[in-house]
């Protein structure tokens, strides 16, 4: 079984949190690739480091991030389990994920994590592209769907009933053209492709294995920054499932890079990479399979079953003796 990695934050993180009381020298000797862990935050304050002068700041950011994200309970860590996935006419919400869904800090920890996401998302040259209005409340929007499908509630539902829903112009090849603004998944994935924001040779385009790769990756990394996979790592490993049951929906061939996506953000270099070049220069703009095989573990390539396996020892007999093969 694969070590859990501990939470890491970049210099943007600390500094949108501690402003001017920020030191950059104190930074640069913690950080690591540029990014410093939460352990080490810890060992600066005992140390009475300038960086963190505040113990309770130091704890506001471990229960939320630098952004509008509301704090999350704090629940007893619980050991690993396996919950299938229960798909019907889509995936079933059931007593078990609901489980899982508390245990990860319920609808709040959801939001943290959509709305890191966001955050990134808004800043990613792939990403920012789909996204045609960054005031429409998408983080909201996105934890709402989650919890209504993992956790059973109907915040998704109630909310969807009371939207106001307006025109909206959208662009097809570089022409313009009249819609509605998001009433749902459908709609709004609509207003994505037909963005004003991408290239006129996109412009209507659905998204393909790059887009899903990038947006799995931020996901993922998102899901690591509200300290999901630390809480319970049988969400994180559920949820993993979970988005790689829906993201065939888009592009038939990306569940089976899922499991590479969750595992991308483990390595600080790939972070760092990642934000020193502003992009993701390992994932072409190419979108044959071919280009983007090699990314994978020949298992996971070649596993029909994943996501919906019924048990987890028909899960690990398929991975061999692959011990980052799943996120857990």
């Amino acid at each position: 079984m694969s070590s859990l990695k501990a939470p890491t934050y970049t210099e943007s993180d600390l500094r949108a949190i501690f402003g001017t009381s920020f030191d950059t020298e104190k930074f640069a000797s913690l950080a690591i690739n540029n990014v410093v862990t939460k352990q080490d935050l810890l060992d600066a304050i005992n140390l009475g480091s300038s960086l963190l002068s505040d113990a309770d700041v130091l704890n506001e950011l471990t229960l939320k991030p630098p952004h509008s994200a509301p704090p999350v309970t704090t629940l007893p860590i619980l050991p690993y389990r396996f919950v299938p996935l229960r798909i019907q006419s889509g995936n079933q919400p059931t007593s078990s994920s609901a489980i899982l869904f508390q245990e990860a800090g319920g609808r709040d920890s959801i939001f943290r994590m959509t709305d890191a996401f966001y955050n990134s998302a808004f800043k990613d040259p792939v990403l920012a592209s789909f996204i045609r209005d960054r005031t429409d409340p998408h983080a909201t929007r996105f934890a709402n769907w989650i919890s209504e499908n993992v956790g059973h509630d109907s915040s998704w539902s109630d909310e969807r009933r009371t939207r106001e829903i307006h025109n909206v112009t959208l662009k097809r090849n570089g022409k313009e053209f009249v819609g509605s603004s998001p009433s749902d998944r459908s709609t709004a994935h609509g207003n994505a492709w037909h963005s004003e924001k991408r290239t006129t040779a996109k412009q209507g385009q659905h998204f393909k294995l790059p887009d899903c790769r990038v947006w799995m990756r931020l996901h993922f990394w998102a899901l690591k920054k509200a300290g999901i996979h630390v809480q319970s790592p049988s969400f994180a490993e559920f949820y993993c499932r979970f988005i790689g049951h829906y993201v065939r929906v888009y592009e038939h061939t990306a569940p089976m890079f899922a499991r590479e996506a969750y595992r991308w953000s483990d390595n600080v270099a790939n972070l760092a990479e990642y934000e020193r070049n502003g992009r993701m220069v390992d994932v072409p703009d190419n979108y044959g399979i071919g280009a983007h095989i090699h990314s994978i573990t020949s298992e996971e390539a070649d596993d029909p079953l994943w996501p919906y396996y019924d048990n987890f020892e028909d899960m690990v007999g398929h991975r061999g003796n692959d011990d980052n093969f799943y996120p857990y």
